[in-house]
């Protein structure tokens, strides 16, 4: 199991996009390798993470925000 390079996500066969396995299926396309935008990742995580995690949006927030910041597809920018 891996990790999604722009958001973090758990990776295995079921969600690991078949275009480029780095990312997830909710970050790339499989059809097309378009990859999300960073406010349309960060959005998303956002959701997750309030919903999974049971966290606030601000907590949620810092929580993606940090997170994304070490990701390869992120973390130079």
């Amino acid at each position: 199991m891996g990790k999604c390079e722009s958001c973090g996500m758990p990776t295995d066969k079921d969600t690991s996009c078949g275009y480029d396995n780095r990312y997830c299926l909710y970050c790339m396309d499989e059809k097309t390798g378009w990859l999300k935008p960073k406010q349309d990742v960060r959005a998303g995580s956002i959701k997750a993470v309030m919903g999974s995690m049971g966290k606030t949006r601000a907590e949620a927030e810092k929580f993606v925000d940090d997170t994304m910041a070490k990701l390869p597809r992120w973390g130079k920018q």
